[in-house]
């Protein structure tokens, strides 16, 4: 009978929603080790409860990380406890920090990524690229004593965006890219004809299509035999 009343009083605290706070944790850690040492240890009741206990265990530790390594603003020890965190599986009370602990890590590589950029805008020494890597240092949120000697370098200066460069053939270069391109013009590595017959120079097979050399290359391939039509016109290149 005691052993069934230790039960119903565990059954009352895994039902109970704050369970899995510190002070429902010590409840259930309590109720566990009295049905157990009332001879109910085998009941499932009480291997719930164990393994609640060890989950919210493992969740206070996680937690714990979480919250050291949003204290410290170390970029390596927030991706390991984030990491961590993640590999545990979702869990509503890890939540938070969990949010917190990834919102700063972002702002870390922001900063980061700050920081190299200013370094590098100082060994180009273009003040317009110095201008720009102090905007992103505001942005990022550095200390203004990492940037400050830059900003003082760069002022009055008015960042300048840059224009778009025509392309060569005409247009932008952006809109060039959009326009379909041709089958010589897609494909790169087209083959050249000229210095291995002695030709005189390199010319492509599209220039030797307008000269009409190229339909004994493709006579030979209409064969089946690209080695036939490659000596085909190669013959007919010979002085």
């Amino acid at each position: 009978a005691t052993a069934e009343k230790l039960l119903q009083e565990l059954r009352d605290v895994l039902a109970d929603s704050t369970a899995a706070t510190t002070e429902g944790s010590q409840r259930l850690r309590a109720a566990a080790r009295a049905a157990a040492d009332a001879g109910a240890g085998g009941s499932p009741e009480v291997a719930e409860a164990w393994e609640r206990l060890r989950s919210a265990e493992a969740g206070d530790w996680l937690r714990r990380q979480l919250k050291a390594a949003l204290a410290s603003g170390s970029a390596v020890q927030l991706r390991a406890a984030v990491k961590q965190a993640e590999a545990a599986g979702e869990d509503s009370y890890l939540a938070a920090d969990l949010a917190k602990a990834k919102a700063e890590l972002n702002a870390c590589s922001e900063r980061e990524h700050a920081r190299q950029g200013l370094r590098l805008a100082r060994a180009s020494g273009n003040p317009q690229s110095l201008l720009a890597a102090v905007h992103a240092a505001e942005k990022a949120g550095l200390p203004a004593y990492e940037f400050e000697a830059d900003a003082s370098a760069c002022q009055g200066l008015e960042l300048v965006e840059p224009t778009p460069q025509p392309h060569p053939r005409g247009g932008s270069a952006a809109a060039w890219e959009q326009q379909p391109r041709r089958g010589w013009e897609a494909e790169p590595d087209t083959p050249r004809f000229g210095d291995q017959t002695g030709g005189g120079g390199s010319r492509s097979l599209p220039t030797l299509l307008g000269t009409g050399q190229a339909s004994l290359a493709g006579a030979g391939r209409a064969a089946g035999d690209t080695l036939v039509g490659e000596k085909l016109l190669g013959a007919a290149l010979e002085p």
